[in-house]
């Protein structure tokens, strides 16, 4: 995947992105890495998806603490390095237009739906991926 040709909306994401350390993977089913490299066995614990909308500072943020919150829940501190883990799930965000709709995915779904759409914004995806319900 590292080999393929990226769009110019591709590179100013990953450029985007850059700055948080935050994944971002292609794929459907599974997940090509993009950017940065990861070994080891250790897998991203978030990652936005290379053909999601550029989010805003507001969304980065709320990713970040989306990622956050899913490292306190799963994982105990010599697990986790970075947005990495030994054996990570990863939870993949993808942004699908300029209104603020996000749909995510985890990696261990083998069936049903590609992408589980989201009502409403990145806090709506937060309560979810954190079993966060009212």
């Amino acid at each position: 995947m590292a080999d393929r040709e990226l769009t110019p909306e591709q590179s100013a994401l990953i450029e985007r992105m850059q700055p948080t350390d935050i994944p971002v993977v292609g794929g459907t089913r599974t997940f090509d890495q993009i950017s940065p490299i990861f070994g080891n066995g250790r897998a991203p614990i978030i990652a936005v998806h290379i053909d999601s909308h550029p989010p805003t500072d507001e969304e980065v943020s709320k990713i970040e603490d989306i990622g956050r919150a899913k490292i306190s829940r799963l994982f105990v501190p010599s697990e986790v390095h970075g947005w990495y883990a030994d054996g990570a799930r990863i939870t993949i965000l993808k942004k699908i237009d300029e209104k603020g709709i996000w749909t995510y995915r985890d990696s261990f779904w083998t069936v049903g739906p590609t992408w589980f759409p989201i009502p409403g914004s990145l806090e709506e995806l937060e309560k979810r991926i954190n079993f966060k319900y009212s």
